[in-house]
C-alpha cells in the first residue's frame, strides 16, 4: 500500500480536529463542579461552628441564661427598697406649719438628717402635695431655703412633689402609742427572779423531807437493832 504525502497530511489534519473538538467538550463542566465543592465546604464549616456553639454554652450553662432570671427576682426587691427610702424622705402635712406651709422645727430637722446622715444617692426629698398649687409651691419654697443654709456648699438634692401620704401621725401620737406599747411588757427581771425563787423554795421543801425521811428511817433501824 502506499501512502502518498497528501493522504498523510489529510490523516494529521483528521486527527487535529478531533483533538480540538474533544478538547472543547470538556473545558465547560469544571466550572459546575467547583461551585458543588464550595457549597458543600461551607455546609461543613457550618455544622462544626454549630457544634462549637454548643460546646461553649454546655461549658458555660447556667450562667447565660440565669442572668435574665436574677433579675427578675431582684426586680421586685429593688422596687420596694426605693418605696422604703421615698417613705422615709417624704415631708408630710405634720411637717409643715398650716398657716404659712413653712417647715417646722420638726421639718427643718428631719430635712438636716436627709442632707447629712442618708447616703448620698438616696438624698431625693419628696413633699406631699398640699390642697392648692400655691400651697405646694410654698412648701418647694421653704424646702429650697432650708438646703441652702443647712448645706450651701453641697450640690443642691432633688426636691420632688408626691400626691401618696405614707403612714404616720403627728410626734405625740407616736410618743403615746410607743409609750403604752412599752408599759404593756412585764418586767423581765422580776419575772425571772420569782421564777427562781419559787424553784429554789420548791427544791428547798424536797430536800428537808428527803432529809427527814432518812433520818426516821436510821433512827427507827436503830430501834430495831435494840430490840432484837
Amino acid at each position: 500500500m502506499t501512502v502518498t504525502k497528501n493522504s498523510l497530511s489529510m490523516l494529521f489534519l483528521a486527527v487535529s480536529v478531533c483533538v480540538s473538538v474533544v478538547g472543547q467538550e470538556h473545558t465547560g463542566p469544571p466550572a459546575p463542579a467547583m461551585a458543588g465543592s464550595t457549597s458543600t465546604e461551607n455546609r461543613w464549616h457550618k455544622f462544626w461552628n454549630q457544634v462549637e456553639l454548643h460546646r461553649k454554652r454546655v461549658n458555660v450553662w447556667p450562667e447565660p441564661f440565669a442572668q435574665h432570671d436574677r433579675e427578675l427576682v431582684r426586680g421586685p426587691f429593688r422596687q420596694m427598697a426605693d418605696n422604703g427610702w421615698k417613705n422615709q424622705n417624704t415631708f408630710t402635712d405634720y411637717l409643715f406649719d398650716p398657716s404659712s406651709n413653712e417647715l417646722t422645727i420638726a421639718g427643718q430637722a428631719k430635712l438636716y438628717h436627709v442632707l447629712t446622715q442618708i447616703p448620698p444617692h438616696r438624698r431625693q426629698v419628696y413633699v406631699l402635695e398640699a390642697t392648692t398649687q400655691e400651697e405646694t409651691a410654698a412648701r418647694l419654697a421653704s424646702v429650697y431655703r432650708t438646703i441652702a443654709q443647712i448645706a450651701p456648699q453641697t450640690p443642691p438634692c432633688t426636691v420632688m412633689t408626691t400626691k401618696i401620704a405614707p403612714r404616720g401621725g403627728e410626734g405625740w401620737y407616736m410618743y403615746e402609742v410607743d409609750e403604752a406599747y412599752r408599759t404593756s411588757f412585764t418586767d423581765p427581771l422580776r419575772t425571772r427572779l420569782s421564777s427562781s425563787c419559787g424553784s429554789a423554795t420548791q427544791g428547798g421543801y424536797g430536800n428537808s423531807n428527803s432529809n427527814h425521811d432518812a433520818t426516821s428511817g436510821s433512827g427507827a433501824g436503830s430501834g430495831n437493832g435494840g430490840n432484837n
